[in-house]
């Protein structure tokens, strides 16, 4: 879609209080690392959940017949009809396989909705673009010292050198009790530091909001205040959570465009969760998982009113 066809589409979705999300290809002829973060960033200003898949060369199409004029060098798999994409004229082999990593965390955490709130926050208050915290993520993940790292380092690994599978990612985590502690002391020791003062207890409480709101799975989903029936559906109940700021009501009116001023403070609410998230989680389905995250009842409620419960936020 040429910029202003997609950027009408997505103030007008805004507008009307529908979600949607973004897919890119990276790796066409012509593309470098630096104009497709560019290109990443400036459709993330407007959709935080993005899908990004590498691409590949069909059979019988311009790119698998004029290999050799865009410099294209490629290796078809085993059991495959199309070839995987090393290395074009723009792009040598070394910086695609820094740019499938960034693909990598690009899909577990934002596409999956891992962090979602916290986005419009760095974005807005603190100038922070979306690229840059993913690829945080990547560099933190691939020096964290800590042994609990390394299931996501392999899982990393597996994605970028293997079947491209990035589920083990998604579920470790949405189930590792170990996920939360180390994204936590992630976030401390890089994201932290890079707020502004003014800002950062806002995007503080983004960044914890969302690490909340992660489905429940495990031991979460045990400790849950009972359970109860919405829309004949079950849910896990959290009362009582105190916010120290109101995300939902600052994360409605920044992605709106506007900045609340004073920004809201603090708030208490019950958060809901769609039981059996294991499900959910396996699927590694974007679409599937959002239902599972938790939010307020009020945000149930509208997000089934927009259309039989199908639109998340």
């Amino acid at each position: 879609m040429k910029v202003n066809e997609w950027e009408e589409l997505t103030s007008w979705l805004g507008d009307e209080g529908i979600d949607c999300y973004a897919e890119l290809i990276w790796g066409a002829p012509g593309e470098t690392p630096e104009s497709f973060m560019a290109g990443y960033d400036r459709l993330a200003d407007r959709v935080t959940r993005i899908a990004v898949y590498p691409m590949l060369l069909l059979p019988n199409t311009r790119y698998s017949e004029r290999k050799a004029d865009y410099g294209i060098v490629s290796v078809r798999g085993d059991r495959d009809d199309f070839e995987y994409v090393l290395a074009t004229g723009w792009v040598s082999f070394a910086e695609n396989q820094r740019m499938h990593r960034f693909l990598f965390w690009a899909r577990v955490v934002a596409e999956m909705a891992v962090l979602r709130h916290v986005w419009h926050g760095l974005r807005r208050l603190a100038g922070i673009r979306q690229s840059a915290v993913l690829k945080s993520l990547d560099s933190w993940f691939g020096e964290a010292d800590d042994p609990s790292a390394e299931p996501m380092r392999e899982a990393m690994r597996s994605a970028v050198f293997g079947a491209g599978d990035f589920g083990a990612g998604v579920a470790f985590l949405y189930t590792d009790p170990a996920a939360k502690r180390l994204l936590r002391r992630w976030w401390t020791e890089r994201m932290t530091p890079l707020l502004p003062p003014e800002a950062a207890p806002v995007i503080e409480e983004m960044f914890r909001y969302d690490l909340l709101t992660m489905p429940l799975v495990g031991d979460d989903a045990a400790q849950a205040e009972g359970t109860v029936a919405v829309r004949g559906e079950v849910y896990h109940v959290r009362r009582g959570v105190r916010l120290a700021h109101d995300v939902p009501a600052i994360t409605a009116a920044l992605r709106a465009g506007a900045t609340p001023d004073p920004l809201p403070g603090p708030v208490t609410v019950d958060l809901y969760y769609r039981a059996h998230a294991e499900t959910a989680v396996n699927s590694t389905n974007h679409e599937i998982i959002v239902h599972y995250l938790g939010m307020p009842l009020a945000e149930i409620t509208e997000n089934a009113a927009a259309d039989a419960g199908d639109s998340y936020r």
